[in-house]
């Protein structure tokens, strides 16, 4: 092969580097003009996005805080299958501590247990749901547990596993003054 020859391939070759390029360019344009037009999250959106989560954690704040879970638990295994065991959680302060963690005393009461204990929870949201998990979470005097409760709508229910025995939860949340009414009908 001669140089001119060489030359020759070169710039055949350069001019249908260029040629495509330029067929090509509407393309890259079009494509250029659709990434830059998702929408980029601004300030706006992120504060909007804060609000909903701050009224939402008001609102989780103002059904737990001195209210009573009243419910029942379940047992996972043969003996107890089926058996619904009563269970009582009477709810003091609760405030949100750091991040999805968040402070609440209890009076806990099931069986024989009945323990006032503080307790650093997370709690998750599923949306606008809050729910309020733990793994392994160790209570004083009555051992660790991994669960997930979920708050919604006056009422709770979970899953709740201790090692070698577990189950679900269920109830109602109710405040001293739906107490009274409720007694007083």
């Amino acid at each position: 092969m001669s140089l001119r020859t060489h030359s020759i391939s070169l710039i055949s070759l350069f001019t249908l580097m260029l040629m495509v390029g330029v067929m090509c360019w509407p393309v890259f344009a079009q494509a250029k003009e659709k990434s830059s037009a998702v929408p980029v999250k601004t300030d706006a959106a992120s504060s909007d996005k804060a609000k909903k989560r701050a009224a939402l954690e008001k609102k989780f704040q103002a059904t737990m805080q001195n209210a009573t879970l009243v419910g029942s638990f379940t047992l996972n295994d043969k003996k107890n299958k089926g058996k619904l065991h009563q269970e009582k959680y009477t709810l003091g302060k609760v405030e949100k501590y750091n991040g999805d963690f968040w402070t609440i005393t209890a009076r806990i009461t099931y069986g024989k247990h009945d323990l006032n204990v503080p307790l650093l929870l997370e709690v998750k949201w599923a949306g606008d749901t809050p729910v309020i998990t733990g793994d392994n979470f160790k209570i004083p005097g009555m051992g660790s547990f991994t669960f997930r409760v979920l708050i919604h709508n006056g009422q709770y229910i979970g899953t709740w596993d201790a090692g070698d025995h577990g189950g679900q939860m269920f109830g109602k949340i109710v405040h001293e003054a739906k107490k009274d009414k409720a007694k007083a009908e």
